[in-house]
Order: structure tokens, then C-alpha cells, then sequence
């Protein structure tokens, strides 16, 4: 678990204090039900997926530097 200061509006503090009294949980169990909470309406992204042109022999095609950035997105751009 890791440890964090948050600055929390007073209103905000009071409704969890009261939260965690009439729920018999302490204030970080609370906050912490809320944040979770919270957090499901943001899913998680899936990463996106970066096909590269690859050779038959699963190296890059001839001619392409893979350390290049800029010859591998001009590269990409150009199959588009």
C-alpha cells in the first residue's frame, strides 16, 4: 500500500468522517471505497498495438533502421 497526502476540502472530510463512523471503518478504508468507486468510471486504456513491417526472417525489412524514429514513422505513413 502506498502512502499519500491529500488535501481535501472540508466538506469533503466531514461527509467521510461521518461516512466512517456509521460504517464502523476507519477514514482510509473509507476514502479508499470511495476512490475505488470512483475510479471504475475510468477504464483502463488497453495498450495500443504497433505492427511493424516486418522481413520474412522476423528482422526489418532492408533499408529500415529501427533506431531511426523518424525513417519508421515515415515508413508507417506511407503504407497508410
Amino acid at each position: 500500500m502506498r502512502r499519500a497526502t491529500l488535501l481535501l476540502d472540508d466538506t469533503i472530510y466531514e461527509r467521510a468522517k461521518e461516512l466512517s463512523q456509521k460504517k464502523g471503518k476507519t477514514l482510509k478504508e473509507v476514502l479508499n471505497d470511495l476512490l475505488r468507486f470512483a475510479l471504475q468510471a475510468f477504464p483502463k486504456e488497453k495498450a495500443s498495438k504497433l505492427d511493424l513491417p516486418l522481413h520474412k526472417k522476423n528482422g526489418p525489412l532492408p533499408g529500415v533502421d529501427i533506431a531511426d524514429r523518424n525513417s519508421l514513422y515515415d515508413l508507417l505513413d506511407e503504407e497508410r
